[in-house]
């Protein structure tokens, strides 16, 4: 970091000013605030005791407030002590007092009730609000006393059965828990609390105990289980609502925008604005605020990967060239990236690595993108070149082989091996061809020594070399000088109009050529006749010039007609 400060002192400097000025106003807008909260308080303290004074003053009031507080606080007492006894009692199998017990409970429900109607009419309702949860229960410690009551009384062989039946409630909750619906950490957890507290209880507690304890905690953990089915249930309906809005609403950008992306819209094309005017420490914020607020945003990720690659090439740094390849890998692992964000970074990752070295870097990128989005040709060709780039020939061939097999599928071309872009469909299309089947087969093979002669002064002035140059003029474009190391790649011709003819005048050893499938080498003194619409290479592996004269034939199965309106080509 030192390093960088140094070299870059004056951007720093202008930072540090951008910064304090901030810093400043940040200031000026707490102190504000501070003063406002100062304000509100000393009123809190002064009014709150005047009301408070003015209420208390009340003698009425206050002897009411005393009573309620006390005869509430006895009758909790009351009941809880109460509650306490029956339980020892039905847990020690004392079974004649139960009705006593359920009397008993009435009378209190019913003393309460008088109680409350004893007060001042205008509280009744709170206290019957207060009092309605002693009702409940009561209600609720008899149906957990008939519970105990029925469990007490069964046999041994009821036990059994009992821990059998607790089993499968075991298997059933570890299933639930293992289960991929999204809500196994919270639920498992809760069961695991209660069995936690379950274990935890007394040794001599029954198994009367043990069954209730069962039941409450399996309803617990279904009404876990149900309330947070029904949070995911909403927030899919949430989302499924966002992403059809997202489809409702024109947008320029939807394809490189998901639907949560779609909420900071506004503020993602501001900072895109910021990016493309070269205000790159503003865009970089403006990114940066949308990544607090969403972290795993597509499209602010992007955006700050792009303007870190602007950033280091403005200071040709390769440090934070490094970073922007980081960044855009990160697009790629982000979930819910939509597909054109994804090629986009993927593709300007590999562009990055490629020009920063990287080459076999670049190659396993493209690969990654090609897997994922099998049908786009354009990232396939980019495969093809990164291939090339490192060395890895073969594979570049495999790669090219398979889309011109495609595109021949798709009519795209004529063939595989025949790629041009000019055609007439009519014409038979072959890669090589004989002297007798183009129709110029008397024009040229018995003139061919005289060419030989005098072709080896083409280069300096077709005056010296008359008899050839009228040849040539009536069947034009003669030269065909390769020196040896040369390998010219494979490619197409423009056109299936037209066929190529090579005669050999000065042929050394190493020099071959490949149209389609098929490699063949020249002779002085023959032609070789090919349709360099095909797709044709060339090697010189000797150490001699080649020379060759090259002469362009039209089809022979062109009519004078097309042979005219064809000329252009």
């Amino acid at each position: 970091m030192g390093n960088k400060k140094k070299k870059y002192r004056g951007y720093t400097e202008e930072r540090n000013k951008t910064e304090d000025k901030e810093l400043k106003k940040k200031n000026e807008s707490n102190q504000s605030g501070s003063l406002k909260l100062f304000i509100l308080v000393g009123l809190g303290v002064v009014v709150v005791p005047v009301i408070v004074a003015v209420v208390y003053s009340n003698e009425d009031y206050q002897q009411y407030i005393s009573d309620v507080l006390k005869n509430g606080k006895e009758l909790w007492d009351s009941v809880n002590k109460r509650k306490i006894e029956r339980k020892d009692e039905i847990i020690n199998g004392n079974e004649n007092n139960k009705e006593k017990f359920v009397s008993d409970q009435n009378k209190l429900y019913e003393e309460t009730n008088r109680h409350v109607d004893s007060q001042n009419p205008s509280s009744r309702e709170s206290a019957s609000q207060g009092m309605s949860h002693t009702k409940q229960n009561i209600n609720d410690e008899r149906s957990t006393q008939n519970i105990k009551t029925s469990k007490t009384e069964q046999n041994q062989t009821d036990d059994v059965k009992h821990q059998e039946n607790k089993s499968k409630l075991a298997r059933d909750l570890k299933s639930d828990c293992e289960s991929k619906d999204g809500t196994t950490s919270e639920l498992c957890s809760e069961r695991d609390n209660s069995e936690k507290v379950q274990s935890g209880s007394k040794s001599d507690t029954t198994s009367v105990e043990q069954e209730t304890g069962s039941q409450t905690e399996t309803a617990s953990f279904e009404q876990a289980r149900s309330s947070k089915t029904e949070t995911l249930k909403t927030k899919k309906e949430s989302d499924s609502e966002l992403k059809s809005t997202v489809k409702e609403i024109p947008y320029e950008k939807i394809a490189i925008t998901n639907h949560r992306d779609f909420q900071f819209r506004e503020e993602l094309d501001e900072a895109d604005m910021l990016l493309d005017k070269d205000n790159l420490e503003e865009a970089l914020r403006g990114y940066d605020k949308v990544l607090a607020k969403y972290p795993e945003s597509p499209r602010a990720i992007y955006g700050k990967a792009e303007t870190l690659d602007k950033t280091a090439e403005k200071q040709r740094s390769n440090s934070l060239l490094e970073e922007a390849i980081a960044t855009f890998q990160k697009v790629l692992d982000t979930e819910d990236v939509p597909g054109e964000l994804a090629i986009k970074a993927g593709t300007r990752m590999a562009d990055r690595q490629q020009f920063r070295g990287w080459g076999g870097k670049a190659v396993k990128t493209l690969k990654i993108l090609c897997k994922r989005f099998p049908d786009n040709v354009d990232l396939k060709k980019k495969l093809g070149v990164g291939y090339l780039i490192i060395g890895q020939i073969e594979k570049s061939k495999q790669i090219f082989r398979e889309l011109y097999e495609k595109g021949a599928q798709k009519g795209l071309f004529l063939s595989a091996y025949q790629r041009s872009l000019y055609n007439v469909d009519h014409l038979t299309g072959r890669p090589w061809w004989k002297p007798d089947q183009t129709g110029y087969k008397t024009y040229l093979k018995d003139n061919w020594r005289v060419i030989k002669e005098e072709g080896m002064k083409i280069k300096e002035n077709c005056a010296k070399a008359p008899r050839t140059c009228e040849l040539i003029d009536k069947i034009p474009d003669a030269k065909g000088l390769m020196h040896p190391g040369v390998h010219v790649w494979p490619h197409c011709g423009p056109t299936n109009c037209r066929i190529r003819a090579h005669l050999g005048l000065v042929v050394p050893k190493g020099p071959r050529i490949r149209v389609g499938n098929t490699t063949r080498q020249w002779s002085v003194g023959k032609f070789i006749i090919f349709d360099d619409s095909f797709e044709h290479e060339v090697w010189h592996n000797g150490t001699e010039l080649r020379l060759v004269l090259i002469v362009d034939f039209w089809h022979p199965e062109l009519s004078a007609l097309e042979k005219r309106d064809l000329t252009p080509i």
